[in-house]
């Protein structure tokens, strides 16, 4: 195993590079999160179909944070205390490691919900060159090895 986590996101940026060919790919992201809150007051605004609550508006900001900095598109199914969140990124082979793990950073430590579960996969055209999945603290990636007949299995954490 590696020395440190850090080691494994530089060999992960490498293998997904070596992969891309540095060409422009898509990263979908799928996010599940949970209210950190007690059943909280529900507040419907004008023009919305479902439930405010803390957790709901506090998911929304940081997505919409995110949206806005990584240029990302997004869709969302907020419940009260339950949602999951789908981001869209097309980012260059060389960057597209990097922005997974800055999204994921910003999405951690907010207040009123918790990230649970994370998957998601990185697409070059119609193929998938990368599948993940995991937690924040631990993400597991599944990709091709270079000889092109294995799959390789790297672990990262944050």
């Amino acid at each position: 195993m590696h020395d440190s986590y850090r080691d494994v996101w530089d060999i992960l940026r490498d293998e997904i590079t070596r992969i891309l060919e540095d060409c422009e790919a898509i990263l979908i992201l799928n996010l599940r999160f949970a209210s950190t809150e007690p059943q909280d007051n529900i507040e419907v605004e004008e023009g919305e179909t479902y439930l405010q609550t803390f957790f709901t508006k506090s998911v929304k900001n940081v997505v919409k944070k995110i949206v806005e900095k990584f240029k990302a598109g997004s869709h969302m199914e907020l419940k009260r205390e339950r949602g999951e969140v789908t981001l869209f990124l097309q980012s260059s082979g060389r960057l597209i490691t990097d922005d997974l793990r800055s999204m994921v950073r910003e999405l951690v430590g907010g207040q009123g919900y918790v990230l649970e579960y994370i998957e998601g996969e990185i697409r070059m055209d119609e193929d998938i060159s990368a599948l993940f999945y995991g937690s924040p603290s631990k993400l597991i990636f599944i990709l091709p090895s270079a000889d092109g007949r294995k799959l390789q299995i790297l672990e990262t954490s944050l």
